[in-house]
């Protein structure tokens, strides 16, 4: 278990909250859990990386995953908290352990990295989701569990294929990767990766993973925004059909999406359902962030695959000798860069 100390310096700030109204709601009310009256409840679990010299590889494929239970009803001295998920055989639940004398409860277990869970908590023989993580799955017998991934995770989460599909279109037009040379560079740096990361790619888009890193940032830190991309894509995809009726939308022609961005970045798409979305650009600004973002950010979040983002900016830009001007390894800990002053 991890110390007292750790418990409160993660979860202080963002539990500790006393009064019971929502703390935010951008959406129309959809989020319906005590989730919505604590401050960046996507926080939790918390998933963190380790290292461990015992370990295989030094732990760096596993993450430690973290489950906090507040006792809000001050009931804590007869209060029993267990776990059980399926990162663990389901009739075996994990015992939660009182933190000192205060209201949280907490278990800490590993988990592979790349990997989606589901869980609920048993308090008191009661059957209950996580009332903090608003992470949801309904399963195939319609019973909701709550759910949460670890990272560098490809496993779709939020976006269904064609989601995906029609997506992966408009990032490759957003990013510098979808001219001739980049797309080159692209496939020529995915031949040096190891299997295990060349399975991870063909998994993903084409846009260094932009779309996978768009799904995990929808299910967690900004599912505020789910709803934008559900309701932009749907329109978009009908559009597209509606101009082209004989070829699939995800697989038109690269003029036609040039068009219709073009069209949405002035916010002049005389065939867009306003009523449904009244401002295409702003759709579009939205995508540009997250498309950059995961294009560029470090991998464990789903994105730049491989690093393939990173070091495309290192051939990119050169001195005048020939070195680069984005030495990203230097910056970046093992085992993908060739930092040793710090662990992931």
């Amino acid at each position: 278990m991890k110390t007292p100390q750790w418990i409160y310096n993660r979860c202080s700030k963002y539990l500790a909250r006393h009064v019971f109204n929502d703390a935010h709601i951008y959406t129309d009310g959809q989020i319906s859990s005590t989730a919505t009256n604590i401050t960046e409840s996507w926080r939790f679990p918390i998933v963190e990386c380790i290292f461990d010299d015992t370990k295989e590889n030094k732990g760096y494929d596993i993450n430690e995953v973290t489950f906090i239970w507040c006792d809000y009803s001050k009931a804590s001295d007869n209060l029993m908290v267990e776990l059980f998920g399926t990162f663990n055989k389901l009739y075996e639940p994990i015992l939660l352990q009182r933190v000192e004398q205060s209201m949280y409860y907490a278990a800490t277990i590993e988990v592979p990295k790349g990997e989606v869970h589901y869980y609920k908590f048993r308090v008191n023989g009661q059957i209950l989701l996580d009332p903090i993580n608003p992470q949801r799955h309904i399963d195939s017998g319609n019973e909701e569990w709550s759910r949460f991934f670890t990272e560098n995770c490809n496993i779709p989460i939020t976006l269904e294929k064609w989601e995906r599909d029609l997506l992966d279109r408009i990032c490759n037009h957003i990013l510098p990767f979808r001219t001739e040379d980049g797309q080159r560079f692209i496939k020529n740096y995915y031949q040096l990766l190891d299997s295990d990361e060349r399975r991870a790619v063909a998994k993903l888009d084409e846009s260094v993973g932009a779309v996978n890193y768009i799904d995990k940032v929808l299910g967690r830190e900004e599912s505020h925004f789910l709803g934008n991309y559900k309701t932009c894509l749907a329109i978009i995809d009908r559009i597209l059909r509606n101009r082209n009726s004989f070829v699939e939308p995800s697989e038109q022609e690269a003029e036609a999406f040039k068009t219709l961005y073009d069209q949405m970045m002035n916010n002049n798409v005389s065939d867009w359902e306003f009523q449904n979305y009244g401002n295409p650009r702003h759709f579009i600004e939205l995508l540009r962030r997250h498309t950059f973002t995961g294009a560029f950010c470090h991998p464990k979040y789903g994105g730049n695959i491989g690093a393939a983002g990173w070091e495309y900016l290192s051939e990119r830009f050169k001195d005048e000798e020939g070195n680069t001007l984005f030495n990203w390894k230097a910056a970046i800990e093992k085992p993908l860069g060739i930092e040793q002053e710090y662990h992931a």
